[in-house]
């Protein structure tokens, strides 16, 4: 026995130590030829494992980079590579499956010369399986499980990446597989290149080409992929196996395509979130067999995405285009739908027809109508299965606008004495802001007051007080709230919407405060309520019920004519007022209005503005008036007003006021 004089560590020289040694026990009981030919990877592997056995587990503890799928267990010319050593692993995996190495060595030798076939033989009554067979089920445990050796990198073992070489929508790669010996594996591995938002990616493999008699494809999905590179510059690349190893998570078959007719294809959703990878395996049993294994990345594109301020009544058109369509699909339904449930439309599609492609599109226009708006759903949907292949929603909803309530624009007085120089003040201002439409989303809301502060909250809505100080006359201020989303917690990109209103101040109009007595008059309306009246005629009194939907003011005149003069159309009604200025500013109004039953009290907080007065006088009876008045001297008010419904008015009416100040 031969042994080289260095060696890089203890473990090394043991195992070298244990193989070679066994190469002495199988010489004592075979013959060199015996040993040789087809034999001879059944040698060296049993060697390995045995020093394994006895020594150390440095020879198993990975395969050795010269183990290669696709050679099978007679390969063993290529002595440099080193396939038949690795093969170690095989005979430990059948160990792991039930046999034992004593057992099956004496079985080996008790049967000379017919080696290979006493070796083929036990496995058979131990293990319940073929060595063809068993060889591809060892292999796919060198790829998934963890209790056996495995490679320190899948291209050590002969496996290919494939990736996707166009950056076009639904990328396509068609990699060629080939059974290179007989009972042989081909190995290739993917991994997508881009996931959708929510970070998955649909993928399909199918054959390109038929596969061939004999052959099969399955396919797994391992997760936690890594690659990388040591401190010696070794690169690896590692990802998640499982103890005992696990099933294909799916496989083609020759045999279901020639007996079915119909071409296959499987589907898989990968998450960027699990590093998941897939690994393609092609066994034969015929050397020579080659085909092509079609990878796709099966997309749905929406045109357009999304809408935004929608026009009811104008026609929008919708198109939906899936992109790389497996052959293996013959019928296809789309169907867009409401967010409801309610199917709009729907249009099939048949191979018969060759109406099927890789790239598949459909257009429709539609109006929404005067409808709560609602999202589209598009279902693509495998017609003969009535499986959804995919899926997509176009967002339709109008922009969130930010708006800060109440008036626009505030014109606010402040009361100035003469005596005082430079006289400052305070002013309290709370503002309010909410968004449209409501969504109940959380936004960042932002405020900017315009005098050197801010205030930032998050919520659906915001409000805040905020004090101005140290006012002084002709001051003007536009405070602004802008929002930016908040989702999960998270500030998502920068404002969505901006929002201002203006504070100006400026000196109290001399004389508006006090009490003044007037008049209003309805000077037009639009529509009067039913209403009762007794008409006294020669032949007695008689009841009408009068109609004023669609009278015109002169027609209800002269259909009453004199008798219901107290309709009130260009009659004065009485009005009187109490006119307060508040602290903040705003003007605290009471008013009175004669009714049929006496005086209607009413009350405002009103603004004083360009020279103009606005207020609304809300009564105790539910009626309003929106009034607006200028200063016309120092004791007169003139103004307008107008109110949704009054008394036996029914609908908008409109008029003028005036009132004198009280002596």
């Amino acid at each position: 026995m031969r042994l080289p004089t260095s060696y890089a560590s203890y473990e090394e020289l043991a195992t070298t130590i244990g193989h070679e040694l066994f190469h002495n026990f199988q010489h004592s009981r075979l013959t060199v030829a015996e040993m040789a030919g087809n034999r001879r990877w059944l040698m060296e592997a049993t060697a390995e494992y045995a020093a394994y056995y006895v020594a150390t587990d440095y020879g198993m503890s990975r395969l050795h980079r010269g183990a290669r799928p696709y050679y099978h267990l007679e390969y063993f010319s290529n002595r440099e590579a080193g396939h038949e050593y690795a093969m170690a692993a095989f005979i430990h995996f059948l160990v792991q499956e039930g046999a034992d190495f004593a057992d099956m060595w004496r079985a080996i030798v008790d049967n000379r010369p017919m080696l290979q076939k006493a070796f083929q033989d036990y496995v058979l009554a131990t293990v319940g399986s073929t060595t063809t067979s068993i060889y591809r089920e060892f292999w796919h445990h060198v790829l998934t499980n963890s209790n056996l050796p495995g490679a320190d990198n899948l291209r050590d073992i002969g496996a290919r990446m494939i990736l996707f070489h166009t950056e076009d929508l639904g990328p396509t790669v068609t990699a060629p597989m080939s059974i290179r010996r007989d009972w042989s594996m081909d190995i290739i591995w993917f991994r997508p290149r881009d996931y959708d938002a929510e970070g998955k990616a649909l993928i399909t493999v199918e054959p390109e080409t038929d596969i061939p008699e004999g052959v099969r494809v399955d396919v797994f999905k391992p997760g936690g992929f890594a690659f990388y590179m040591d401190e010696d510059g070794n690169r690896f690349t590692t990802y998640d196996k499982t103890p005992g190893g696990i099933e294909p998570h799916g496989s083609l078959f020759d045999e279901e395509v020639r007996l079915t007719g119909t071409p296959q294809y499987l589907e898989f959703e990968m998450e960027e979130a699990n590093e998941e990878i897939l690994i393609i395996t092609a066994y034969g049993t015929q050397g020579g067999a080659s085909f092509d294994i079609k990878i796709s990345q099966m997309s749905l594109e929406l045109d357009p995405p999304e809408l935004h301020e929608v026009d009811p009544e104008e026609e929008y058109e919708f198109t939906a285009t899936i992109h790389n369509v497996p052959r293996a699909i013959s019928e296809i339904t789309f169907r867009w739908k409401l967010e409801n449930g309610e199917t709009i439309v729907e249009q099939d599609y048949v191979n018969d027809d060759d109406q099927i492609s890789d790239e598949l599109e459909f257009s429709f226009e539609y109006t929404m109508g005067r409808t709560e708006i609602q999202n589209l759903d598009i279902e693509v949907v495998n017609t003969k299965t009535g499986e959804i292949i995919k899926s997509g929603t176009i967002v339709i909803e109008e922009d969130p606008e930010v708006i800060i309530l109440g008036e626009r624009h505030h014109l606010i007085p402040l009361r100035i004495d003469e005596s005082e120089e430079d006289e400052e003040f305070e002013y309290e201002h709370t503002f309010e802001a909410v968004v449209k439409p409501e969504d109940e989303r959380t936004y960042l809301f932002e405020w900017d007051f315009d005098d050197g502060n801010a205030y930032s909250e998050t919520g659906e809505t915001s409000t805040n007080t905020h004090t101005y100080s140290d006012i002084t006359e002709e001051d003007v201020f536009n405070p602004k709230v802008s929002i930016t989303p908040v989702i999960d917690g998270e500030i998502e990109g920068t404002a969505v919407s901006e929002d201002s209103i203006r504070l100006e101040f400026t000196t109290e109009p001399e004389g508006i405060e006090g009490s003044y007595t007037g008049y209003l008059v309805i000077e037009e309306a639009d529509k009067f309520r039913e209403f009762v009246i007794d008409l006294f005629t020669p032949f007695g009194v008689m009841t009408a019920r009068i109609f004023g939907s669609d009278a015109s003011r002169e027609e209800v005149r002269e259909i009453i004519a004199d008798s219901i003069e107290e309709t009130g159309i260009n009659q004065p009604i009485g009005l009187s007022m109490n006119i307060q200025l508040r602290q903040d500013g705003d003007y605290l109004i009471q008013g009175y209005v004669q009714g049929d039953e006496g005086w209607v009290e009413y009350s405002s907080i009103g603004i004083y503005q360009d020279e103009v007065l606005y207020f609304d006088l809300v009564g105790e009876d539910g009626s309003a008036f929106k009034m607006d008045g200028i200063l016309i001297d120092d004791d007169r008010i003139e103004g307008v007003f107008s109110a949704d419904a009054w008394g036996f008015i029914k609908d908008a009416i409109s008029g003028s006021w005036a009132v004198e100040r009280d002596e």
